[in-house]
């Protein structure tokens, strides 16, 4: 189904909404509708950015490891309220540029140019490309493939802090919606049986 289909036929996207998310789709690879400057009228919503925002994962040797950097709230808007959940699930930013220099290590020269072009279309199910964002010259990534859940009350802060630097933009939050969706819910390949 094509992504004009998909919004045509959604249940959760607005009527009044569909033509200007169709509109801005079909600029793909031009992403830079996706966000823009933090909402004004809600202080945390889903797909939020917020700078200096602490992350943790595991390295190779099951060592946890913590950073502070640029994030992406995942959780719904309504479970964001302070005191409504001990926890919030967040994804790290990372600079496109240095990115792309970590996965050349990796790549053939032919093989990153493609993906790389497949990255700034969002044709890649675990990165989150955003062209412009504060702090990122060169595009940001989000790693959905590195989602972390931390205390609440960092979240807290943050807002209080006013270290949100973006927020999606109404057809951006639907792009997001259905890139999470692809990313956690698509169908697994035919391949694949379940016994």
């Amino acid at each position: 189904m094509s992504w004009e289909e998909t919004v045509r036929r959604s249940s959760v996207i607005r009527e009044s909404h569909r033509e200007n998310l169709i509109s801005d789709l079909r600029n793909k690879p031009d992403f830079h509708w996706l966000v823009g400057v933090p909402n004004r009228f809600c202080d945390r919503l889903q797909g939020d950015f917020f700078e200096e925002f602490p992350v943790i994962y595991l390295d190779s040797s099951s060592k946890p490891k913590s950073q502070w950097r640029t994030v992406m709230v995942v959780n719904n808007t309504c479970d964001l309220p302070s005191g409504r959940s001990p926890f919030v699930s967040v994804a790290p930013v990372f600079g496109l540029a240095k990115f792309l220099e970590y996965v050349a290590r990796n790549r053939k020269a032919q093989g990153l140019a493609n993906f790389e072009k497949d990255l700034r279309k969002n044709q890649i199910s675990e990165l989150l490309f955003i062209p412009a964002l504060r702090g990122f010259a060169d595009g940001a990534l989000v790693r959905l493939d590195m989602i972390c859940s931390v205390p609440a009350s960092f979240l807290d802060e943050a807002v209080s802090h006013k270290t949100r630097c973006a927020s999606f933009s109404q057809t951006g939050f639907y792009a997001l919606l259905m890139k999470l969706t692809h990313h956690l819910t698509r169908m697994e390949s035919a391949e694949v049986s379940r016994d």
